[in-house]
């Protein structure tokens, strides 16, 4: 099966080159300023991540956020834990801004964006805690997908394409690479 199929990679890729190159240096900030500042009180990083993430969240929401996001950065980022504690501290479910702290916290996992749920045809269900506990089950398939794309042809050549297309970005891991081509095939 070719997952691309429906999906014109360069088109998409050089959409990204002329105008999403704001976009990822805005990324770029995110993850090179991550462990040189404290995210709980520093309000540069907050906004640039608030802005490239587009939190719409109110302020106590978000100070909850970014004091886990500070905790959370010292060690390996664990999805399950995240949301839950975002659950106990705030009673929402935030697969979303779990899945993109532990993506910033660890670049090669993937970030839950309803346009990649929606490529993956993927759907979250329930409410309460079989709601949590489905978000965890699928983010968890989430990962095991990403983890056979990036093994396939298809995806080494749509990453090559991403590379030649963004010379300069080419560091940025496989995994950001095809969140960022799926999250700009929403049109598709």
């Amino acid at each position: 099966m070719d997952f691309f199929e429906n999906i014109n990679i360069p088109k998409i890729v050089e959409h990204i080159s002329t105008s999403k190159t704001k976009e990822i240096k805005k990324y770029i900030f995110l993850i090179q300023n991550l462990q040189t500042v404290n995210l709980e009180s520093n309000r540069a990083y907050q906004k640039t991540f608030n802005g490239f993430y587009r939190v719409r969240r109110d302020t106590a929401w978000q100070q909850i956020y970014y004091a886990m996001f500070e905790e959370e950065k010292k060690r390996v980022p664990s999805f399950e834990r995240i949301i839950c504690e975002i659950w106990n501290k705030t009673g929402r479910i935030e697969p979303s801004f779990s899945s993109k702290m532990v993506a910033t916290i660890n670049p090669n996992m993937p970030v839950w964006d309803k346009y990649v749920l929606q490529n993956l045809h993927y759907k979250l269900e329930g409410t309460g805690e079989l709601r949590l506990k489905n978000a965890i089950a699928l983010y968890d398939k989430m990962i095991k997908f990403y983890i056979n794309l990036l093994q396939t042809d298809e995806a080494l050549r749509a990453i090559k394409i991403f590379d030649q297309a963004l010379n300069d970005y080419a560091w940025i891991t496989p995994t950001k690479k095809i969140d960022l081509i799926l999250w700009q095939a929403r049109d598709n």
